[in-house]
């Protein structure tokens, strides 16, 4: 995880969310518990296993992950590859336009 700390918030890197995403926006903000988070941007390790045709989180582990950003009041969120597709429309549904999918070359500004 890395975290970059601007004159107006934070960005949350979470790179693949192995320890999971709560605990790291969790750790986020016991360093910096003033400054609002702008955004997390990196994979939330929730994707299919493609074997079992399952998550490897549950529904109840997305919509936690979906509740911590309301309750931090998180602007923006940028996820991508191991978060997979369909753990991202649960997310999307949920999050609506505070969500976004990066791949490989996207670009945005925060």
């Amino acid at each position: 995880m890395m975290v970059i700390k601007e004159q107006d918030g934070i960005c949350v890197f979470t790179g693949c969310s192995h320890k999971g995403t709560p605990n790291m926006i969790r750790a986020a903000r016991t360093f910096f518990p003033s400054l609002d988070i702008k955004a997390v941007i990196g994979g939330f390790h929730l994707m299919t296993i493609p074997m079992l045709k399952s998550f490897s989180a549950s529904q109840k582990e997305i919509q936690a992950i979906a509740q911590m950003i309301i309750d931090e009041n998180i602007q923006k969120v940028y996820t991508g590859h191991c978060t997979g597709v369909k753990a991202y429309k649960n997310l999307k549904h949920i999050l609506d336009s505070k969500i976004e999918y990066i791949r490989t070359g996207s670009q945005t500004y925060v």
